[in-house]
């Protein structure tokens, strides 16, 4: 059985970074905002509460950017257009502006990586 499917969200800064959220028990590991999308829940829905919960940011608009299957997931990837509020540090981990070369060093590096290469580079 499969597990639940992801939604990410590729918010753009200044000068190329995205905001990335770091794993709670490594800093310097950063990925984008995203999680789990819960039943019944659509994966925009899921992508926008999870951006609330993870950074603070109110994502008010979003481009889907792709659906693949990552490790056994449907991973639901967004790229959020229109945005407000500050980003702040969560529960999740420490909230930063990064560079694409940063999440490519991550857990996710691999998919980050692609990412980037798809539909950025």
């Amino acid at each position: 059985m499969s597990r639940a499917d992801a939604a990410l969200v590729v918010i753009p800064g200044k000068d190329g970074t995205v905001l990335g959220v770091s794993r709670p028990d490594d800093h310097d590991d950063f990925g984008l905002p995203g999680g789990s999308v819960e039943p019944g829940e659509a994966p925009d829905a899921a992508a926008i509460r999870e951006v609330l919960e993870e950074t603070g940011l109110v994502v008010t608009v979003l481009e889907k950017l792709e659906q693949v299957t990552y490790r056994d997931r449907v991973v639901h990837c967004f790229l959020a257009t229109t945005f407000s509020g500050e980003p702040r540090r969560s529960e999740e981990g420490a909230v930063a502006w990064v560079t694409w070369e940063m999440l490519k060093r991550g857990r996710y590096g691999d998919y980050n990586q692609r990412l980037h290469a798809m539909h950025f580079a």
